[in-house]
């Protein structure tokens, strides 16, 4: 096959081969959700014997397979200005070194441990909320709104409706006078767990918001047997992930595509 095609959600278990030596950090959940059917999009040279393959989701690329197949350097090269690698084997690094140069910055991050969570912590950071702030599940209706409340596509865009992120998708909110000022929900998710997402409106910032609604993530998902995975470049997000009782893993780059 000359070119790359679509890969349909039913087939993309054959691509998992591709990524098998691919590095466990960095968004690692949104590759497992790809691969597995439930979010994104997937490339391939051929659909039944793939040797090359791009993933993407919500802005997010991982690469897999013979970084020296001819159709390597065309995946490389229609990565999207201002779009992120996640992570990557050596050999896919140097392509995009070869092909960006300084147009590829490589951002510090650092990946986090769920196994250290601790139950009874998180139950005492949920109650937290200040007066005036009610916590709720997110529904259909708040679903709806998220995107518009906090001026954010982070939590349910990306999933293609507010349907299909009720049916799959898991989120708190929290609400002030009726309007919905943070979320915590699963960015992406996979068969066995999630990402982690988080936003506070700036002007209701600095008092536990976001301690208290990603608790409540946190607490739905060790109810059932998931994995909240946590990764950021961002020390704020970091600081908090520390509170809710994550432990620092390891570091990473997530390599951006700035012209």
């Amino acid at each position: 096959m000359s070119s790359l095609s679509p890969v349909s959600p039913r087939h993309r278990h054959r691509l998992t081969p591709l990524f098998a030596s691919h590095p466990l950090c960095g968004l690692r959940g949104i590759m497992r959700s790809v691969l597995e059917g439930h979010l994104g999009e997937a490339y391939a040279d051929h659909a039944e014997r793939p040797r090359v393959a791009e993933l993407s989701f919500a802005g997010v690329h991982f690469y897999g397979g013979d970084a020296g197949h001819p159709l390597a350097s065309a995946i490389v090269r229609r990565l999207p200005i201002d779009q992120v690698v996640a992570a990557c084997t050596p050999p896919w690094r140097a392509l995009l070194d070869a092909t960006y140069g300084p147009r590829l910055l490589a951002l510090p991050a650092t990946d986090y441990d769920a196994r250290s969570l601790d139950r009874a912590h998180l139950e005492r950071l949920a109650v937290r909320a200040p007066a005036g702030y009610v916590v709720e599940r997110m529904n259909l209706d708040l679903a709806r709104r998220v995107e518009a409340e906090l001026g954010t596509e982070d939590h349910v865009h990306f999933f293609g409706s507010p349907e299909y992120f009720c049916e799959r998708g898991i989120g708190f909110c929290i609400l002030h006078e009726g309007r919905i000022v943070s979320a915590a929900s699963s960015g992406a998710f996979h068969n066995a767990g999630i990402e982690v997402q988080i936003n506070t409106l700036p002007e209701h910032r600095g008092r536990g918001l976001a301690t208290v609604v990603a608790a409540h993530l946190l607490l739905y998902c060790l109810e059932r047997g998931l994995d909240p995975h946590w990764c950021t470049s961002n020390p704020i997000s970091a600081h908090l992930a520390e509170n809710l009782g994550y432990t620092r893993g390891g570091p990473f780059k997530l390599l951006v595509r700035t012209g």
